[in-house]
């Protein structure tokens, strides 16, 4: 992908983004491999520390408060998956299969993980003792959750979730719900809309989920339900959708890149002051009725222009372009995928959260949780890609598309 920044008056930058040159077959956004991958260690800093009661010394409380708040790791997801997938989409509207090619992509990219994770977790794990215990102690904490599996297999986790709350140690499949029911409508709406109408749908339905959020706080709708059904949870994924139209279309998205730093930083502290003002209260700002009507629209705007000043270029995206984050990012489905039922083994083998506190602090323990457990996930995702992810993906190559050199269909991002 060519970016580009164009000078104009002095002190003044007119930032263009401009689509991949088609000639080069090799051309990736290595900093958004980085950002995704960034997103998946603070998937794992946040599930990963479960385990663990740090509510004794301060120090333990403080850095509580801090990891709690990396569940804004699976709405950066959102953003990059609006943004990569709207550009494919934009890319091959005017080809030949248009429907056949995405959906026999999206399948391949998906799917064979997908289900070869459910089952395993389903129909294998039980029959291993370590994991049989896991699961039988999870099912006696969510008692209310159906044990029907068909909730699963149909990407419908997420209504389950809202309905009856998390359970069956298989919480993190609820975002990958959230995207297959994007991609059953988007693709129609991209294909049957011009750039700017899509620009203005997108708009009306960030203020959309705005709305419904707002009225499900009037009528004292749970947690579970507004930060899990596609309605009221569409905002990520919608900003990033949008940042993808002026890069496919050859537009200047901004006479002033220190615009969308001040819009960024604006979008920061008025997310980080959410967060504040709603722990004050005692809640957390996804859970808080107030707080979590603006919220994700806030964060998803927020990522949205950090997207844009990494694909200007620059030392942000040198940073995040980091081969040590690309990796991760690279891997990150299956690390998203697995990362609960490993480490919860992993936990129970080693008693790392019963270990004796030092100074009074857990955080030493919790350190070396996350280090045996990153590892060993890290090397779990590298066979998987290789043996298995990998050997669905050559056959891509019979569902070609025009933007097939593109870079957004490089990086789908999937969690």
């Amino acid at each position: 992908m060519s970016i580009m920044n164009e000078a104009t008056t002095p002190g003044q930058t007119r930032l263009r983004l401009s689509p991949i040159n088609r000639k080069s077959s090799a051309t990736r956004i290595p900093a958004l491999d980085g950002l995704r991958g960034l997103a998946i260690l603070l998937v794992l800093i946040l599930h990963l520390r479960l385990a663990f009661d740090l509510s004794g010394c301060w120090l333990d409380r403080a850095a509580m408060r801090l990891i709690s708040q990396c569940w804004i790791g699976v709405d950066i997801f959102f953003v990059l998956s609006g943004f990569l997938i709207t550009g494919i989409l934009l890319g091959t509207k005017t080809s030949d299969h248009y429907w056949r090619n995405f959906y026999a992509r999206r399948t391949l990219r998906i799917f064979p993980l997908y289900y070869a994770f459910l089952f395993l977790y389903l129909i294998v794990f039980p029959h291993i003792s370590v994991f049989h215990r896991i699961q039988e102690e999870q099912q006696a904490q969510f008692p209310q959750v159906p044990h029907s599996q068909l909730w699963y297999w149909f990407y419908a986790s997420n209504i389950l979730f809202a309905w009856k709350g998390e359970g069956l140690g298989l919480g993190v499949t609820w975002s990958l719900a959230v995207e297959e029911q994007f991609y059953l409508f988007w693709p129609i709406v991209v294909a049957c809309l011009s750039g700017k109408q899509l620009a203005v749908a997108c708009c009306s339905i960030l203020a959309g989920c705005l709305c419904l959020r707002a009225l499900a706080s009037c009528w004292g709708i749970s947690y579970p339900a507004t930060y899990m059904l596609l309605p009221t949870h569409m905002d990520g994924l919608i900003v990033g959708a949008l940042i993808s139209l002026p890069v496919h279309q050859r537009t200047v998205i901004g006479r002033d890149l220190k615009l969308v730093w001040i819009a960024g930083g604006v979008g920061l502290i008025t997310l980080v002051s959410l967060m504040v003002w709603s722990a004050r209260r005692g809640h957390d700002v996804r859970y808080d009725l107030f707080t979590q009507v603006p919220v994700y629209t806030v964060l998803a705007i927020a990522v949205g222009c950090l997207m844009v000043i990494i694909l200007s270029g620059g030392r942000l995206a040198k940073l995040l372009s980091a081969r040590s984050l690309r990796q991760f990012g690279k891997y990150s489905y299956s690390l998203y995928l697995f990362h609960r039922p490993v480490c919860a083994a992993l936990g129970r083998m080693t008693k790392l959260d019963q270990r004796p506190v030092i100074f009074g602090s857990r955080l030493p323990a919790l350190a070396a949780h996350y280090v045996l457990c990153i590892g060993v996930l890290y090397v779990l995702s590298f066979i998987t890609w290789h043996v298995y992810e990998k050997q669905f993906l050559k056959l891509q190559r019979f569902f070609p598309s025009r933007s097939h050199e593109s870079a957004s269909q490089q990086l789908e991002c999937i969690a």
